[in-house]
């Protein structure tokens, strides 16, 4: 693997630790039901048409919020 690639998947398992985080103050348009990291995980999949490549991996589960 690239050190590229293990530095973003380090990353990434970094801000999905604190998925739950929701700035005060702060609306999304995108599902504002749900946390910051799953409205944008749903909104790539749905411009995707597919599962997003990480499902189930580095802290992202395989089955979420539809």
């Amino acid at each position: 693997m690239s050190l590229l690639k293990d530095a973003a998947e380090t990353y990434w398992e970094l801000l999905l630790a604190h998925r739950n985080y929701r700035p005060p103050g702060v609306t999304y348009l995108y599902r504002p039901d749900l946390p910051w990291a799953w409205a944008e995980l749903l909104s790539w999949e749905e411009a995707a048409k597919r599962s997003h490549p990480y499902r189930g991996r580095l802290g992202i589960p395989a089955e979420g919020p539809a």
